[in-house]
């Protein structure tokens, strides 16, 4: 949970209320405070002054203090002598017992607000009378009159705090929606098909994820667009190619009144038309490859048949340039897609023929070991330029188009996603003018 987007949002809105209430506070001890108790004091003073030179003149009896004072801020009480006072709990919030043995000394005591730190309220102990007739009268504020008169510093405190929390939220929630802002403008863009966008913001909460995927399916975005362009472009130029001879050849073959040359231009349309044929079911296949959500339909097999059943079906290419096959082929069993697989094996093995040398060679081997099967197919025809080998399983891509094979550019990358399925891998080497081997694992 460390860097949690939801427990740094509790944990600011906490800090902003501490921080707040903290700032108002200290404003409040620094601006009011000292006055109100310093005003607090100097009214005790001259009330207990006041009391004691009506009590002396005789205006005003000791009995009749608590009820003179109950109207105001400040309540007093009587008490026959200092050991009444000791037992009293409230007279100790204001006095210690130091005070109490200098109270037999003196006739009045005070608890100071401002030089007293553990009961910040003011109070003061008088001695009325002299000798055995003495009384002690305890004159406190009364805290809940007090603490009435408070409400209006207490409102503006309130207030104070509700305006410099409301502030302090205003900048934790600029700092908090500021990348919300970013991803949905950047959403817009994307939705006009600008994916070249990114949110630079590093975080590492929950909004930094978000904004990390974002960016990574702007990324994705982009080259799924730049697939469906270069898709698009190598499409319209397959088809377009067979489509222009097609129309030329047709053109020629109404013109010509020559029967040989109306049948070489007929062999040619058919030859087109079927060069238009298989790129429309490769170009099926794949998408259906490609579309593919549910698990394979799995057989076992003997693999080595499978092989030597696709060279017997090619038979009439390979034999056409005299191609001498060398086979080695161990006994293998395997569970996969049966219809699948022989697809593999057609298209790698078309692909050697078609590049191979005439009277040239071709060397196809089968070895399982180690829970591994590999199937090497190896010709000794043009072979393949270093920088064209990572590109040959990409859709419609050919290294060498003035070499005048047939092909549309999708036979490896079926090949590709076949493997893939069947949870293998396959890689091409070769060198160029000697040839190119294709190695397929299955697992």
């Amino acid at each position: 949970m460390r860097g949690s987007f939801y427990l740094r949002l509790v944990g600011m809105l906490i800090a902003i209320l501490f921080i707040s209430n903290l700032i108002v506070f200290s404003l409040f001890v620094l601006t009011t405070e000292r006055g109100v108790l310093t005003e607090a004091d100097e009214t005790l003073v001259d009330v207990v002054s006041h009391l004691k030179t009506l009590h002396a003149e005789g205006a005003l009896s000791a009995n009749q203090i608590p009820t003179l004072l109950r109207t105001g801020y400040f309540r007093a009480s009587i008490y026959a002598n200092i050991g009444e006072l000791r037992e009293n709990r409230l007279v100790y919030k204001y006095f210690t017992a130091a005070d109490f043995t200098l109270l037999q000394e003196v006739d009045e005591i005070q608890s100071r607000t401002l030089r007293r730190g553990h009961f910040i309220m003011p109070a003061a102990i008088v001695r009325l009378g002299k000798n055995e007739t003495a009384q002690y009268l305890f004159v406190a504020p009364d805290l809940s009159k007090v603490m009435f008169n408070f409400r209006s510093i207490i409102a503006t405190v309130n207030v104070t705090s509700l305006i410099v929390g409301s502030v302090m939220i205003l900048f934790a929630a600029n700092y908090l929606v500021s990348p919300i802002k970013k991803l949905s403008l950047a959403t817009k863009e994307i939705s006009k098909g600008n994916f070249n966008v990114a949110i630079t913001e590093v975080r590492r909460d929950e909004m930094g994820k978000l904004i990390a995927g974002f960016n990574f399916m702007a990324k994705e975005l982009q080259k799924i667009e730049m697939l469906r362009s270069d898709f698009i472009t190598a499409i319209s130029h397959e088809f377009k190619t067979p489509l222009s001879a097609i129309k030329g050849y047709a053109q020629l073959l109404g013109e010509s009144a020559d029967e040989a040359e109306r049948k070489e231009c007929a062999a040619f349309i058919a030859e087109e038309a079927e060069r238009l044929a298989q790129l429309a079911s490769n170009i099926l296949l794949i998408n259906r490859l490609e579309n593919e959500t549910e698990s394979l339909e799995r057989q076992t097999f003997r693999l080595d048949e499978q092989l030597r059943k696709a060279v017997l079906l090619l038979e009439g290419q390979w034999a056409a340039k005299a191609l001498e096959i060398e086979v080695d082929l161990d006994e293998v069993l395997y569970f996969g897609n049966e219809q699948l697989l022989y697809q593999v094996w057609i298209n790698v093995l078309d692909n050697a023929i078609k590049f191979s040398h005439v009277r040239g060679r071709l060397e196809i081997a089968l070895t399982q070991a180690q829970g591994k099967t590999i199937c090497t197919i190896r010709d000794y025809g043009v072979g393949l330029a270093p920088e064209n080998q990572g590109r040959v399983f990409e859709k419609f891509y050919q290294a060498d188009k003035s070499r005048g094979t047939a092909g549309n550019g999708l036979g490896l990358a079926i090949v590709k996603r076949i493997i893939e399925m069947h949870q293998g891998e396959v890689a091409l080497s070769g060198t160029l003018g000697q040839g190119t081997s294709v190695e397929v694992v299955l697992r």
